[in-house]
């Protein structure tokens, strides 16, 4: 493991390419590049140390760069998305989880890179960034922990159709847009999180064929009032669905049935009725959570054979019956 200040001539070596410093105990401040237009450098790993200070405008001067990775230390001050219109072949940035401001810049930008991974965590964010309205090849997408106010708009969607991982949690979200189609179609998502916002209303259920076999939605901890799909739910993955802490209520939609799950949770809501026999008997769910809803009536009788659950949890509720 690496420890002190990192070594102020390190970036202006002629012939570096890669930089990989990443999860040690290195300090001090980055310094500027003296000539970053000439530089090779295209591959920078920095995150998980001790680095403070601003990051300095000539490592966005760096034409070469690929990937550049700085969070998790703990560098300040305001930096510029306008300023990755200079970086055409820029395909990851990470600036989470320092003491930084990003804003968007001066807008609309002369060019901007296509991205794919964007994890901006942490970083005081105040609205969705604008570049990522000109970004149709997102892989990894982070903008939990921030400071975002507003409705999630339907062409945050249209670019994430191939995302693997889209998180937007511990925001203030108050709603999404009404889309067309209502339910969005993500095509490879492996996870997505809304969680810890303060969306409201119906609780959308995109359409989902994983690429990775299981797919993960956290939906919880809002103010979700109701499960409505137009339809049945066709998910061709199994998934993960975490619609815990909102505001549920009303008897539980036959239709959400349609999904694969492996993990279902409904857990402290305001849910009435009965349990959709169909979750239970001939469902593919491993874990099922009810806890703290207002649900009643008799569990099914013909539980079966063909029933996947390892784990029930229907405490607080008035459900009566037997659990083989």
């Amino acid at each position: 493991m690496c420890a002190g200040d990192i070594p102020k001539c390190l970036f202006n070596h002629p012939n570096l390419e890669e930089l990989n410093l990443g999860s040690n105990q290195l300090s001090g401040h980055l310094e500027d590049v003296s000539a970053p237009r000439s530089s090779p450098l295209y591959y920078v790993v920095l995150g998980y140390n001790q680095l403070s200070g601003h990051i300095p405008k000539s490592s966005f001067q760096l034409t070469k760069l690929q990937s550049i990775l700085l969070e998790s230390n703990k560098l300040e001050g305001t930096v510029e998305l306008g300023l990755l219109s200079g970086l055409k072949y820029l395909s990851m940035l990470d600036l989470s989880n320092n003491m930084l401001s990003v804003v968007d810049g001066e807008y609309p930008f002369p060019s901007l890179p296509s991205m794919q991974d964007i994890y901006l965590a942490s970083c005081n964010l105040t609205k969705i960034p604008s570049m990522l309205r000109h970004q149709y090849e997102l892989g990894d997408v982070d903008l939990s922990s921030n400071n975002i106010d507003a409705v999630i708009p339907c062409w945050l969607w249209k670019n994430a159709k191939n995302s693997i991982r889209f998180n937007l949690s511990h925001n203030m979200f108050t709603s999404l847009e009404k889309c067309t189609p209502l339910n969005p179609t993500i095509r490879s998502l492996g996870f997505l999180d809304l969680s810890s916002n303060r969306l409201e209303g119906n609780l959308p259920i995109p359409l989902i064929s994983s690429i990775f076999g299981v797919a993960s939605l956290d939906y919880s901890n809002n103010s979700f009032s109701s499960i409505t799909p137009s339809g049945d739910i066709h998910i061709n993955s199994s998934i993960k669905l975490d619609l815990s802490k909102n505001k549920l209520n009303g008897d539980i939609p036959t239709a959400i049935c349609g999904g694969n799950y492996e993990i279902l949770d409904l857990s402290y809501n305001n849910l009435t009725g009965s349990v959709p026999a169909c979750l239970i008997q001939h469902g593919n769910a491993k874990v099922l959570k009810m806890r703290k809803n207002q649900l009643h009536g008799m569990l099914p009788e013909n539980i079966g054979e063909g029933c996947m659950l390892q784990t029930i949890d229907l405490n607080s509720n008035r459900i009566e019956g037997k659990i083989p």
